[in-house]
């Protein structure tokens, strides 16, 4: 899916999409998955990420199936410095919410750290493509180009930022 992503194959990228979101994923304890979920959004919200992991990993236990949980941990881990935990977590919210236009946004910035901006860029526009208001998508990605802390991020974030639809 990655890989469809990133060759700009929309049609593969869209027939992937519908034969995973077809799949049911394991659900749990939703009520205490979501308990947890929301303990560590108040930390993550307030710049406390590598607080937050754990009640992440918590929580994707209690629920392995819930897309929001997972891409959640991705986010948290990418923000505490942790990217190569955090595209695993990234990818295994893909795999089960495909269309979850702010989870490739999240992967884009895992690439982009690691120094692969080209496929970061196209993970963008895909995020993008995907998103419910991609005049907001848009809005921020323009925004987090000027202010996201990482050169690489910024880098990347400009260049997709250029391809976006006027």
């Amino acid at each position: 899916m990655i890989d469809a992503a990133i060759a700009g194959d929309h049609a593969q990228l869209q027939g992937l999409a519908k034969q995973l979101a077809s799949q049911r994923a394991d659900r749990g304890d939703r009520s205490r998955a979501r308990n947890l979920n929301r303990k560590a959004l108040a930390l993550a919200q307030k710049g406390r990420y590598a607080d937050a992991v754990p009640l992440f990993e918590q929580a994707h236990r209690a629920d392995p199936g819930d897309p929001e949980v997972r891409e959640n941990l991705g986010y948290a881990l990418l923000k505490a410095g942790r990217a190569d935990e955090a595209e695993p977590a990234l990818l295994s919210a893909l795999e089960i919410a495909p269309q979850r236009a702010s989870t490739w946004g999240s992967l884009a910035y895992v690439y982009a750290k690691r120094g692969k901006p080209d496929e970061a860029v196209k993970l963008i526009l895909t995020a993008y493509r995907l998103a419910p208001d991609r005049k907001r998508a848009a809005e921020i990605y323009r925004r987090q180009a000027k202010t996201d802390a990482d050169p690489k991020v910024r880098a990347m974030l400009e260049d997709a930022v250029k391809q976006l639809p006027r």
